[in-house]
C-alpha cells in the first residue's frame, strides 16, 4: 500500500510537471511569446540578468529533455522525485524569468507616447478588468461558485483530463478552482482574487479592484482578452504621415470621373476596412450677413490637417468647391507640402512636422534594404525601386546653376528628409550624381545625422527664383510641373501692369513635330498659368500596366488619359488638354528660330572701317577692356560700338522681332553686349548651334499671351516676326479665323473647315 500510495504520487507529480514543463504554458495559464516577433525576425529583448532571450528558451528546452530522461530512467522512486523536484524549481525560475521579460516587453516605452509610457499603461492596466465584470466562459456560475470537478480545467491550459487535482483558479497550475472555491466578495464574476477591502476604486471589496493583490496568474492580458479567445492585438501608432499616404494613393487608384469630388473623398474615406488606417474628415462652414446679402465660409480638414477652404453664396456650391481644391492638393502635392499649406493657413497654432520616429523608421527601411553596390545604374533603380515598395515618396528639386560647367543642381529628399545633391551639366546628369551622394551619406552617416538635418522638404521655399522644377517620382507614380519657367517668368515681369483674364495657346511648328506637353507647358507659362501632371498606376506588381495621367491648369482637372506606360499617357493627356484649350481660347502659331543674322558680318566690319575712317573718338563711349587688349582685332571697339546702337534702337521699340547677330562675333563683344541687354531690359543671350555662337535678342517675355494676341491684330497680315495669329475668341463667344494654320495643328482642331464655331463653356482659369 505504501509502493502504491509512492506511485500515485509520483504519476501525479509527472502529471503536473509535463503541464508545468510545456513549452506552450507559462505562469497562470498565459500563452508562450514565441520566440520571433510578427515579422519573423528574433526578439532582441533581454532579462534584469542580462540573459538573451535565445538563451532562455534553451534553458527551458534543455530542462524539458532532463525531466524525459529522468522520467525514463531506471532509478529509484526517491532518486527520481528528488531530481525531478531540483528540474521543476529550476524550470519555475526560468519561467519566472520569461514572464518578467514578457511583461517589459508588454509594458515598454512607446516612441509615439514619449517616456516612461509603458509604465504608465502598465500600472494602468494592472487595475483589472473593469468591476463586476469577470471572463465570459465564467459568467452563469453563482456567486462564490466556481464550474463542478466534472468540467474538468476550463479556461486554464491543463491537460484535456476528466477530473483535475483540487487546485485553485490563482495557482500557478492554471486550473479552475473546484466546486465551493469560487471568488470570494468583492471580485467580479471569476474576477482576480483581491484581499484588500474597501469601497473604492483602488482597492477589493465589492466597488473596486486593487492594483496591489493583482494575481499575475490571471488568464487576461493587458487588453482584457482572454487568451483562450483571441491572441493580444499588436500595438501600433500609425502617424499622420502615413495615413495621409495611404489616402492619396487609396484616391488615385479609385478615381472616377463619373463622381463628384465630394463623392470620391467620401467614398475613398468609407471604403476603409483597416480600423488603423481610418481617416477623419471635418467639413464646417459659417454663415455672414450683411448689407450685401449673406455669404457662406467652408473649410475642410482631413486628420486636423486644414487642406482646403472656399466662399460663396450656396453652401453646396461652396461645399463642393472645398472638396474640389481638397482633391487637386491631395493629387498634385506631396505630404510635406500639404502640412506647409496647413501651417501658412494657421500660423497661430502649433506647426506640424514629420514625426521623428516616422522619418528615421522610413530611412531605417531604405537603408536595410538597399543593396551594397558601386554600379550607378544599380544604386538609382534600386533606390527608386525600394521608395515604390516601401512608400517612400522621392522629390528632387532642380536648382539654375552658378556655373557654366554646372549649369543644374538637385537636391533628392525622401519624404521629408534630404538625402543628397549633385550638379550637372543636365537634369539627368545633376539628378544622377545627387542619387549617387545620397547612397554614400545613407552609408555613411547614422540615421539620426539625416533625420536632424536642418534641411527639410516641408520649408523649402517653393518660390525661389532659382529653381527649375519640382518633380516627385517614383516607379508606379510621378508628379511634374511648369514651375520653374513660371517662377522665372513672374520673376522678369511686372504683374501689376498685366490685366490677363482669358487664355492663348502658343503652339511651335517647325522642323520636328510639336510634343502636345511642350505645347501645354509653354502655352501655361505664357498665360501665367500653373500646370501640374499626375501620373499613377494601381498596379504595383508589373512593369507594363496602365497608367493613368491626371492634367491640371491653375487647380483644375482639365484632361485624363490612360495608357500603356508613363509617356503613352502623358502624350494623350496633354493632346486632350491642348484639343480642349484650340476650341476654346485664341491661338498662335509660332515657327522656329533659324538663326540667320539680321545684320552680316560683313556689314559690320565694312560699318566698322567706316566708323574708324571718320576719326571719330570713341575712348570715352567702349569699356575699357577694349583699349588694353593686346590679342584683340583693332575694329573690336568699332565693331561693339554699332551693335550698342543697334541694340540701344531696338529697346525703344514695341515690336515682336528679334535681332540675331553672328556668327563668331569676339568673345570679348559678346560678354559686354549681353550685359548691355540686362541694362535696357532686353533679353539677350548667347546661343551656340552649329558649332558657331550667335547673339539672340528679343522682347517676347515683355508680353503677355494676351497683349500678343493685341498686338498682332494691329500688323500686317496678323504676323511679325516668327508670330501669326490663327483664331482668336470673340467677345460674343465664337472664334474667328484670321490665318490658315500649318498641318501640325489641324490634329488639335475638332474640324477644319468651320470658320464660325461656338465656343464651350468656359473653364474659367483666371477665377
Amino acid at each position: 500500500m505504501a509502493l502504491d500510495s509512492a506511485m500515485c504520487s509520483n504519476v501525479w507529480l509527472i502529471v503536473v510537471a509535463n503541464v508545468f514543463l510545456d513549452p506552450v504554458f507559462v505562469v497562470g495559464g498565459k500563452k508562450r511569446v514565441l520566440d520571433s516577433n510578427s515579422d519573423g525576425n528574433k526578439r532582441s529583448k533581454t532579462s534584469t540578468t542580462g540573459m538573451d532571450v535565445s538563451t532562455l528558451n534553451e534553458m527551458v528546452k534543455y530542462n524539458q529533455q532532463q525531466f524525459s530522461t529522468i522520467t525514463d530512467s531506471d532509478l529509484s522512486i526517491e532518486e527520481k522525485q528528488e531530481k525531478l523536484k531540483k528540474v521543476i524549481e529550476r524550470q519555475s525560475m526560468l519561467l519566472e524569468m520569461q514572464s518578467e521579460m514578457i511583461k517589459n516587453e508588454q509594458y515598454s516605452d512607446d516612441p509615439m507616447e514619449g517616456k516612461d509610457s509603458g509604465s504608465a499603461r502598465g500600472s494602468h492596466m494592472d487595475r483589472g478588468p473593469p468591476m463586476g465584470r469577470g471572463p465570459p466562459k465564467r459568467m452563469g456560475h453563482p456567486m462564490g461558485m466556481g464550474p463542478p470537478m466534472s468540467m474538468g480545467p476550463q479556461m486554464g491550459r491543463g491537460p484535456p483530463m476528466g477530473r483535475g487535482p483540487p487546485m485553485g483558479r490563482g495557482s500557478p497550475m492554471g486550473f479552475e478552482p473546484p466546486m465551493g472555491m469560487g471568488p470570494p466578495m468583492g471580485r467580479g464574476m471569476g474576477g482576480p482574487p483581491m484581499m484588500d477591502g474597501g469601497m473604492h476604486r483602488g482597492g477589493g471589496g465589492m466597488m473596486g479592484l486593487g492594483a496591489r493583490d493583482f494575481r499575475k496568474g490571471f488568464n487576461f492580458n493587458q487588453h482584457f482578452m482572454n487568451y483562450d479567445d483571441a491572441p493580444p492585438p499588436q500595438s501600433q501608432n500609425i502617424s499622420i504621415e502615413e495615413k495621409f499616404m495611404y489616402f492619396k494613393d487609396l484616391l488615385l487608384d479609385q478615381f472616377d470621373p463619373a463622381l463628384t469630388c465630394f463623392q470620391m473623398i467620401e467614398k475613398g474615406r468609407r471604403s476603409i476596412d483597416d480600423v488603423m488606417m481610418k481617416v477623419r474628415t471635418d467639413y464646417r462652414f459659417d454663415r455672414h450677413d450683411d448689407q450685401e446679402g449673406s455669404e457662406i465660409h467652408g473649410k475642410l480638414k482631413i486628420l486636423g490637417v486644414a487642406i482646403a477652404k472656399a466662399c460663396g453664396s450656396h453652401e453646396k456650391m461652396v461645399r463642393e468647391e472645398v472638396f474640389r481644391r481638397a482633391l487637386y492638393i491631395l493629387h498634385t502635392k506631396t505630404v510635406s507640402e500639404i502640412l506647409q499649406i496647413s501651417n501658412e493657413e494657421n500660423e497661430s497654432e502649433r506647426p506640424l512636422k514629420f514625426v521623428y520616429s516616422y522619418s528615421k523608421q522610413q530611412l531605417l527601411k531604405l537603408y536595410r534594404k538597399m543593396p551594397k553596390t558601386d554600379n550607378p545604374r544599380d544604386i538609382i533603380r534600386d533606390l527608386d525601386f525600394i521608395c515604390s515598395m516601401t512608400g517612400i515618396q522621392i522629390t528632387c528639386v532642380l536648382y539654375r546653376g552658378d556655373t557654366e560647367e554646372n549649369k543644374v543642381k538637385c537636391d533628392v529628399y525622401t519624404d521629408d528628409c534630404f538625402l543628397g545633391s549633385g550638379e550637372g551639366l543636365e537634369r539627368k546628369e545633376a539628378i544622377k550624381k545627387a542619387y549617387l551622394n545620397g547612397y554614400e551619406r545613407l552609408r555613411s552617416k547614422t540615421l539620426d545625422e539625416l533625420v536632424n538635418d536642418y534641411k527639410k522638404l516641408i520649408v523649402l521655399n517653393r518660390q525661389d527664383s532659382k529653381i527649375l522644377d519640382i518633380l516627385v517620382k517614383g516607379r508606379f507614380y510621378e508628379v511634374g510641373s511648369n514651375i520653374g519657367g513660371l517662377i522665372s517668368k513672374r520673376a522678369k515681369e511686372d504683374q501689376g501692369s498685366d490685366g490677363q483674364n482669358e487664355v492663348v495657346v502658343m503652339i511651335q511648328t517647325g522642323e520636328q513635330e510639336p510634343v502636345p506637353y511642350k505645347v501645354l507647358e509653354t502655352t501655361a507659362t505664357a498665360n501665367n498659368l500653373l500646370v501640374e501632371y499626375v501620373l499613377h498606376s494601381s498596379d504595383k506588381v508589373r512593369d507594363c500596366k496602365d497608367f493613368r495621367c491626371l492634367m491640371y491648369i491653375n487647380g483644375k482637372l482639365i484632361s485624363c488619359s490612360i495608357g500603356q506606360n508613363k509617356p503613352q499617357a502623358k502624350f494623350s493627356a496633354a493632346e486632350c488638354a491642348v484639343r480642349e484649350l484650340t476650341c476654346r481660347y485664341s491661338l498662335i502659331e509660332y515657327i522656329t528660330r533659324r538663326y540667320i543674322a539680321t545684320t552680316s558680318n560683313e556689314d559690320l566690319i565694312e560699318m566698322a572701317m567706316t566708323l574708324k575712317r571718320s576719326g571719330r573718338d570713341i575712348k570715352d563711349e567702349i569699356p575699357a577692356e577694349f583699349i588694353n587688349n593686346p590679342t584683340g582685332d583693332e575694329l573690336d571697339p568699332f565693331i561693339y560700338r554699332i551693335l550698342e546702337n543697334m541694340i540701344l534702337d531696338y529697346s525703344s521699340l514695341e515690336t515682336l522681332e528679334e535681332l540675331i547677330f553672328g556668327p563668331d562675333l569676339p568673345d570679348l563683344v559678346l560678354e559686354h553686349l549681353v550685359k548691355k541687354c540686362k541694362e535696357w531690359n532686353v533679353d539677350g543671350n548667347k546661343r551656340t548651334t552649329g558649332g558657331h555662337n550667335y547673339l539672340v535678342m528679343h522682347k517676347i517675355k515683355q508680353f503677355s499671351a494676351s497683349q500678343m494676341c493685341d498686338y498682332l491684330l494691329s500688323q500686317p497680315s496678323f504676323t511679325c516676326g516668327r508670330y501669326c495669329l490663327i483664331h482668336m475668341r470673340q467677345p460674343k463667344g465664337r472664334l474667328q479665323f484670321l490665318n490658315e494654320c500649318s498641318s501640325d495643328i489641324k490634329r488639335y482642331m475638332i474640324s477644319d473647315d468651320d470658320d464660325n464655331r461656338d465656343i464651350p463653356d468656359d473653364l474659367g482659369l483666371f477665377d
